[in-house]
């Protein structure tokens, strides 16, 4: 397959407003024969791109609303380990963190776990947020006031804070997202909070199950299905893999049954960005917005809702006010583009694609509805870059990348760029032969002078 390129179309020095308007002029300089009017060209373009948004709106709507269905059952991976085994390799490394008002009485609990030998902790937001005071008790029954603030997202329930000392038994990170069917374990300190408050409602402090489903819209969001029992009291708990890594962290416990687990990466990246500053005082921490995250959210959940329901209307209501209260979420804002973009209406699509990206530069479904808002309002060349950008990132499905490139190679041969037209149909010859010779075809009627020698030659 050929790289796609970086560099920007280079259009006609005079074109119209309209993406492909019906000037005479502008025919003539892309070669299209008289046969053939622009606006012909246009609407085989516009078909290009009505069909590429419908695939990015019906990616997001599944991944949204239908996560059973993104199911996967590759092998399974090799039993889990005694439950005695991992409570005693993993008991030193968490703690159990207790709120306390200023008077010092216990107000809420919930868990956490070192990641350093120096005190970092991770553990959910909402344990995080606490009443005044954060307390972490270790497995020895040690008392160590939280001190330090490193950093929280406010979308996956997770946060980084810090207490003073040395010598702490971090648990190691994993590198990668799971695989489907790979065992899991969400460990807790349930049985060290019970004896310390006299609870008789604990869970158990290990609890094993499969990842469900690893649901990923790179860019924009990634979270891990478990079939691991989840209970009132975990929050905050890390989930471990056979290696025992932590893969995930437990966030705001929902109605479910089963464990919806922040993945690792959202912790990698606090860490990462907080080792450039000091932490702050832990008094000092940011107290704004709700426990809840983004995906419990009540505007999100019924946008989401209404997106399945193609309800337009309700979608741009509800993720109007979610985008509102998650300041610093792409996934609201890219839900708003889609639901534009459905309605043709490119200017909204590309003010909200705007800020979307903004937030999250790498989502290849948001480049490629901006690029799609863009042609669409006659600026092609940044709208075909930004679709090859979609392409270089990585689109998540198939039929996505058959759409983008076949876009691409009508788009460019109405512009009369030959040498894209055959990267084009290269790169869409390479997913599916027939599709690459049907659009070939389609090409030699709006534009017969554009050179596809190469195309044609290949079979």
């Amino acid at each position: 397959m050929l790289k796609t390129q970086a560099n920007k179309s280079v259009e006609t020095n005079r074109r119209p407003a309209s993406p492909f308007g019906a000037e005479r002029q502008f025919e003539s300089s892309l070669c299209v024969p008289r046969s053939l009017s622009a606006a012909a060209v246009h609407q085989c373009v516009e078909s290009r791109h009505r069909r590429l948004v419908s695939l990015c709106l019906a990616a997001l709507t599944l991944w949204l609303v239908a996560p059973a269905g993104l199911r996967a059952q590759p092998a399974a991976s090799r039993p889990a380990p005694p439950i005695a085994s991992l409570i005693k390799k993993v008991r030193p490394s968490l703690v159990v963190l207790v709120s306390t008002d200023r008077r010092g009485k216990p107000k809420s609990f919930g868990a956490g776990f070192f990641i350093s030998g120096d005190g970092l902790i991770v553990t959910a937001r909402h344990v995080a947020q606490a009443e005044d005071n954060l307390l972490a008790i270790t497995h020895d029954g040690a008392k160590h006031p939280i001190t330090g603030f490193l950093g929280e997202d406010r979308d996956y329930d997770v946060a980084v804070v810090k207490l003073d000392g040395r010598g702490f038994a971090p648990l190691p990170l994993a590198d990668a997202l799971p695989k489907t069917n790979e065992w899991v374990a969400l460990v807790s300190p349930t049985d060290q909070w019970a004896a310390l408050f006299d609870r008789t409602d604990a869970p158990a402090p290990v609890c094993v199950g499969r990842i469900e489903s690893v649901l990923s819209l790179p860019g924009l969001w990634t979270t891990l299905h478990t079939t691991v029992p989840a209970q009132h009291g975990q929050s905050g708990s890390p989930l471990l893999n056979e290696r025992f890594e932590v893969i995930g962290v437990m966030p705001f416990l929902s109605d479910q049954e089963q464990a919806t687990v922040s993945p690792m990466t959202v912790v990698q990246q606090l860490v990462a960005k907080a080792r450039t500053g000091a932490p702050i005082a832990f008094a000092k921490r940011p107290r704004k917005g709700g426990s809840a995250p983004l995906l419990l959210d009540a505007d999100f959940k019924a946008g989401a809702e209404a997106m399945k329901r193609q309800d337009w209307n309700e979608v741009e209501r509800r993720m109007k006010r979610a985008a509102k209260s998650f300041r610093e979420s792409p996934l609201p804002l890219t839900c708003l583009a889609s639901t534009y973009a459905k309605r043709g209406a490119w200017k909204e699509t590309h003010a909200a694609c705007e800020k979307a990206l903004r937030l999250s530069q790498g989502s290849a479904l948001l480049q490629v509805l901006d690029g799609t808002s863009l042609v669409m309002l006659g600026r092609n060349a940044d709208g075909l870059a930004s679709v090859r950008s979609g392409l270089d990132l990585g689109l998540p499905d198939p039929a996505m990348r058959r759409s983008a490139w076949t876009l691409l190679a009508t788009a460019e041969a109405a512009l009369g760029h030959a040498n894209r037209v055959r990267e084009a149909l290269e790169n869409l010859r390479s997913l599916d032969t027939a599709e690459a010779s049907q659009v070939a075809e389609r090409i030699r009627q709006i534009n017969p002078k554009l050179n596809l020698s190469h195309e044609t030659n290949s079979k």
